[in-house]
């Protein structure tokens, strides 16, 4: 049973003729016609929609999310922020790679975040680039698109005009091919946010009141508001909406609740549906409801409100009293919403009346997509399952002119005599004005208590779905051990499917401190602190869960090697290439993209802002992504060694290398994602990605590589046959890189000792030296420390 707010009752339908006429008179089908790319979207709102599947075909709303090929799906409108997978608009399957565009929306949208190729995120593949169109009027062409190097990159996009899409370059490997999954977090449309009647501004908006009025009034909505050139009339707006009543409602949902708005909305329209249900889902998400009076659309919440008017028993006639059926209230409410927390799968909310009616509990399920939090879905399972409980009554009386002014929504109260009542408290849900002077009011019972923001349960249920149990708990991790490597902790184990991985320190596992976490590979290092006797556990995760039991490994330590760093350099310099970046003061940033001033001809506070400023931000307009290369490292001769880096971030970067024996060898290999540990090379270098998701900031600096190289040692044994020229030590063959200690000890005489000479990295003269200062013959054992 669809469950709406106790307002719109019946007064939903004043006015709904005319939207309803209004909306199919609209044509949203759209054909996209670009270069051989020719897909063909349908309206989401027509009158046969009404006998369709509606949400519950939606792709975005299924168990998992896939990208679609389907030419026959209309094009999404996207409020608030949602996970979803898009359509395929058309494909370049090559044997290394594939390119694609996908849609997913009609823009303008705000943002494109955490898109990621089979549950990959797309920054960690090598070689993958994603250009992102957001939906405006002047958006330029995808350079993947077919066609597009025919023409001139300045000119506008065309039939992709106002389409929120992405084109993709994406390289095969073991697993991903041309039909990988693509999903992504859509940050959606911008909307009109009004701070009074007259003045507003367009910018993202969760609140429900302006996404309401944004598709009563948009060109991809019902566009009841549109001049002849498609744009909104300002002039029309005021003729048909009550704007305080949308201020009113919007505020409401704006206050916050244990620190959250009360009410938001996050949703897409991917599938035919009828206009009514798009607005029972906003109506739903906030007990709201859209009526008509005076000529002018108003939006009203329902909540708590005082008493606007009294009427006494001489004031009302034609009482009519009625008791909402016992078949219509249910004792358990199950309200099911999206959860980002939980990898935006379906999760329910619940409400429970303290006393049920009939011993045995009757269930009742609501479908709350728009809602992507528990405190909002738990307070509207709270409100929905109480709601009949707390007001089980209504009827109507008929009045006078004391009425005009009523509307849905006022909290009123009158002396009934059919009830035998004084001063009964109700909300008026319905007024009707005949034209002679009388007026109808329907009303229904009001209770404050029930605008509470009460919470229906504590914790969200997750539902495990039938496709794939996204919650169940990941196998044990084995085959875990660790090994000392130097200065290094080196931590393998067997590798499982689609789970990632989290180390800790310590003998019990919640307590326990986090080593890392987020692991994808079956292999991990990191820095010995001191020596002792180490306890580590390693759990798998798969984004839901831990394993149930933690693999454990100890290991003791005897001996931490000194560190011998033979480079410690800065990365970033002058000397490297830049794309798209720039080096100031030893910060690696963004370059601005194509910011113009205009230069100042009047008075400052005449001249709009926008004049002199890129989407607001005084010249922080940047490129959404650039990199750094570095200059090639040299370190003389190959070194296995230790490399590590140390840096200060802000913002979305990715840090690559490569390394080799040989320079020519190094500048044909591909760049891989850094990761500290162990490695054999002379020469290495290094690529900083930055990239710019939302906001302009984005940076790096300080980022210095350490190279560490083991402790060698060597042992000798010789004989100084010559005392006055001593003997000289070759130990080349031990490949110390600099000069090494010596410990040299007389073995044969107590009245001796040895004395070292011109050291240098391969040899050095060792001499045995009396007690009294003079040379000496003896054999010698000489033992060597360095690197």
């Amino acid at each position: 049973m669809a469950i709406t707010s106790i307002i719109t009752a019946s007064l939903i339908g004043i006015g709904m003729s005319e939207i309803a006429a209004t909306a199919t008179s609209i044509s949203l089908v759209t054909g996209f016609v670009f270069g051989g790319l020719a897909v063909a979207t349908n309206s989401l709102f027509n009158k046969s929609s009404y006998t369709q599947n509606g949400l519950a075909s939606s792709p975005t709303y299924q168990s998992i999310k896939y990208t679609q090929s389907n030419p026959d799906l209309p094009l999404p409108i996207i409020y608030g922020t949602v996970k979803t997978a898009g359509n395929l608009l058309w494909q370049n399957s090559q044997q290394q790679f594939s390119q694609k565009i996908v849609a997913f929306s009609e823009g303008e949208i705000t943002a494109f975040t955490d898109i990621r190729v089979n549950d990959i995120p797309i920054s960690s593949l090598q070689g993958a680039k994603v250009e992102k169109y957001y939906g405006s009027d002047n958006q330029l062409i995808a350079a993947v698109a077919p066609g597009a190097s025919q023409y001139d990159k300045a000119r506008n996009v065309g039939s992709l005009k106002n389409v929120a899409y992405l084109g993709l370059t994406v390289f095969n490997d073991n697993k991903i091919n041309s039909s990988y999954n693509l999903t992504c977090i859509v940050v959606g449309k911008k909307i009109r946010v009004y701070s009074d009647v007259n003045n507003f501004t367009v910018h993202y908006s969760e609140n429900p009141a302006w996404i309401l009025f944004d598709f009563l009034t948009s060109y991809n909505g019902l566009g009841i508001a549109l001049n002849q050139n498609s744009e909104i009339d300002d002039t029309v707006v005021h003729k048909l909406f009550d704007m305080n009543s949308f201020l009113e409602s919007a505020a409401y949902c704006d206050e916050l609740v244990a620190g959250q708005p009360r009410f938001t909305f996050n949703m897409i329209f991917d599938t035919q549906t009828s206009v009514r249900t798009f607005l029972d889902e906003i109506y739903r998400s906030c007990r709201g409801g859209l009526f008509y009076k005076n000529g002018l659309l108003q939006f009203k919440i329902d909540k708590a409100e005082p008493v606007s008017k009294v009427f006494s028993a001489d004031d009302i006639s034609n009482e009519v009293f009625k008791t909402i059926p016992s078949e219509d209230h249910y004792d358990i409410l199950k309200c099911v919403y999206i959860s980002p927390e939980h990898e935006w799968q379906k999760v329910e909310a619940f409400a429970e009346i303290p006393e049920y009616r009939d011993g045995v509990p009757i269930e009742n399920t609501i479908e709350i997509f728009s809602c992507t939090n528990f405190s909002q879905a738990a307070r509207l399972a709270w409100y929905y399952s109480n709601r009949k409980s707390l007001q089980p009554y209504f009827g109507s009386f008929d009045t006078d002119y004391r009425a005009y002014d009523l509307e849905v929504g006022d909290v009123i109260k009158f002396d009934s005599l059919l009830m035998g009542l004084n001063n009964y408290t109700v909300k008026v849900t319905q007024i009707t004005d005949d034209g002679d002077g009388t007026f109808n009011v329907c009303w229904q019972t009001y209770d404050e208590r029930l605008y509470q923001d009460n919470l229906g349960s504590l914790e969200p249920h997750l539902l495990v779905t039938k496709l794939n149990d996204l919650y169940s708990v990941p196998d044990d991790v084995s085959g875990f051990n660790i090994v000392q490597s130097g200065r290094l902790f080196n931590f393998v184990w067997n590798k499982l499917d689609n789970v990632t991985y989290e180390i800790r320190q310590g003998s019990i596992w919640d307590s326990a401190k986090i080593i890392a976490s987020n692991l994808y590979d079956n292999f991990y290092s990191c820095e010995i602190e001191a020596e002792g006797t180490y306890i580590f556990q390693i759990k798998a995760f798969n984004k839901y869960n831990y394993s149930h039991n933690p693999a454990i490994d100890i290991i003791a330590i005897d001996y931490v090697p000194e560190q011998n760093i033979i480079l410690q350099t800065d990365i970033l310099s002058s000397n490297g290439s830049f794309s798209k970046t720039y080096l100031y003061q030893g910060v690696l940033k963004l370059l601005p993209d194509n910011v113009k001033w205009t230069r100042l001809t009047g008075v400052w506070n005449d001249v709009e802002v926008d004049d002199f400023s890129i989407q607001g931000l005084w010249g922080a307009k940047t490129f959404d992504e650039g990199y750094f290369i570095s200059e090639v490292f040299d370190l003389g001769r190959n070194f296995q060694n230790t490399c590590s880096i140390n840096y200060s971030a802000f913002g979305n970067f990715t840090i690559l290398f490569r390394y080799a024996n040989d320079r020519s060898l190094l500048l044909n290999k591909d760049f891989i994602t850094f990761k500290q540990g162990e490695y054999s090379f002379r020469f290495f270098q290094f690529k900083v990605i930055l990239n710019s998701e939302i906001s302009p900031i984005c940076y790096i600096k300080d980022l210095s590589v350490y190279i560490d190289v083991p402790d060698k040692t060597a042992s000798y044994s010789i004989e100084i046959t010559d005392a006055e020229n001593g003997y000289l030590l070759n130990y080349s063959d031990a490949g110390f890189f600099a000069v090494p200690g010596i410990v040299a000890t007389v073995t044969d005489t107590i009245y001796a000792y040895a004395s070292t000479a011109n050291k240098t990295p391969v040899n050095a003269r060792i001499f045995a030296i009396n007690n009294d200062g003079s040379k000496t013959t003896a054999k010698i054992d000489v033992q060597l420390f360095g690197y």
